[in-house]
């Protein structure tokens, strides 16, 4: 004879593995996925700004570069010309 005939109410549980059986547990679940997601969300979004960062960082750069060769190509020029 079985006794404590009543409704289980929880969570199935095993390896690894998680199964809400009520429909609040998984309005539970639910929610925290919903911020879960959130976070990652602004994480991806703070990634892709210091992405964007970077490579304006490497167009300054590049540019600062350019204008180095061009500087030390006209002192070169001004120093190969005669007086």
């Amino acid at each position: 004879m079985v006794q404590g005939g009543g409704q289980a109410v929880g969570t199935v549980q095993g390896d690894n593995f998680y199964i809400p059986n009520t429909l609040e547990a998984c309005q539970l679940e639910l929610e925290q996925h919903k911020r879960d997601l959130a976070g990652v969300r602004a994480e991806n979004e703070q990634l892709r700004q210091q992405v964007a960062a970077q490579a304006a960082l490497l167009e300054s750069k590049d540019a600062l570069i350019a204008a180095k060769d061009e500087t030390i190509s006209l002192l070169r020029g001004g120093y190969n010309r005669p007086n």
